[in-house]
């Protein structure tokens, strides 16, 4: 009965820990896609001004 006792309370330990790492690591990928996505709206901004800096120089559109 004591060893029986002694699995469980090992097999809740390494649970644990294990949902503490899978924890860990959603945070991280989470935290990792937020960068990329910053990354890319500010390549998409700065490059819609140019665009937009160049339709009106062309005098294209409602932008005259």
């Amino acid at each position: 009965m004591n060893t029986i006792n002694q699995r469980l309370r090992a097999a809740l330990r390494h649970a644990r820990r294990d949902m503490r790492g899978v924890a860990l690591q959603t945070v991280i990928v989470i935290v990792v896609l937020l960068m990329i996505a910053g990354g890319v709206s500010a390549v998409l901004l700065s490059r819609s001004s140019d665009v937009v800096g160049q339709l009106e120089a062309q005098g294209v559109g409602a932008l005259t």
